[in-house]
């Protein structure tokens, strides 16, 4: 159960906040489909997205000689069922980047499912895996020692960190694997209320200490309003929801 099932099924006074990840309200409705205790659009109203945390797409140096996504497609291309991706578990970001990848460009790898990225990164660092979709943070140290090789982001255009890091989107146009991050309140919860929670966080979030404090945590900051943030999250379902039906990912 995760932390969202709890404050969903909390006894709420309507004075309570959920800081909920985009795994909680965007994926994990289709995934787990009715075995989930909540609905995020029954269950919660949203008050403003609040982070960003930009995905990479790593390789092994030593197992895989491409540099530029179009020679990994290549590769994989040429290598159909032999090249193999990690994630951080089933369902995860890292995972349905991986399908999306493969769906985009009509690849075929293996998924290497890990329980959580510390393991998954240990082993594509040592050869055990060839790629990798994760989180900047646990790969950009490896990267500059040259033990991993970034080839894009999978931000939807270059990420601040490295301007000269191209993004999965220029050579797949709509490509887009992001973790994030955003505030929800319990459905009922009364609009006069949310609104000023909404204005209140969104200054907090624009503020140049706010935004170079998640920059130093490999985020970037975001002040994005309930309306747009509701379009968001359902647009980031829907996407989720076509990408897990045709893998066929399922939780048992």
């Amino acid at each position: 159960m995760d932390a969202t099932s709890f404050f969903i099924g909390d006894k709420l006074t309507g004075d309570e906040l959920c800081r909920c990840p985009h795994s909680a309200l965007s994926i994990n409705p289709t995934l787990y489909g009715a075995k989930l205790s909540y609905n995020p659009e029954k269950d919660l109203v949203p008050i403003a997205q609040i982070s960003m945390v930009p995905n990479v797409l790593v390789v092994n140096p030593t197992r895989i000689a491409a540099r530029t996504v179009p020679d990994l497609i290549a590769y994989i291309k040429a290598n159909p069922d032999k090249v193999t991706f990690g994630s951080a578990g089933v369902g995860t970001t890292q995972h349905l980047a991986g399908e999306l990848f493969q769906q985009m460009t009509g690849t075929k790898m293996v998924h290497v499912p890990y329980k959580g990225s510390s393991q998954m990164v240990t082993d594509l660092l040592s050869g055990q895996i060839d790629i990798a979709f994760d989180n900047v943070p646990l790969l950009l140290p490896h990267a500059a020692a040259g033990k991993l090789a970034m080839l894009a982001t999978a931000s939807p255009k270059r990420a601040e960190f490295d301007p000269n890091l191209p993004a999965v989107s220029e050579f797949l146009p709509g490509f887009e694997a992001v973790a994030w991050h955003g505030f929800m309140a319990p459905a009922g919860t009364p609009k006069a209320i949310t609104d000023k929670l909404s204005v209140s966080i969104r200054e907090f979030m624009q503020l140049p200490e706010t935004k170079k404090k998640m920059s130093e945590l490999g985020a970037v900051a975001v002040a994005v309003p309930p309306d747009e943030f509701a379009k968001y999250i359902a647009s980031e379902t829907q996407r989720w929801k076509g990408v897990i039906e045709k893998a066929n990912i399922t939780m048992n």
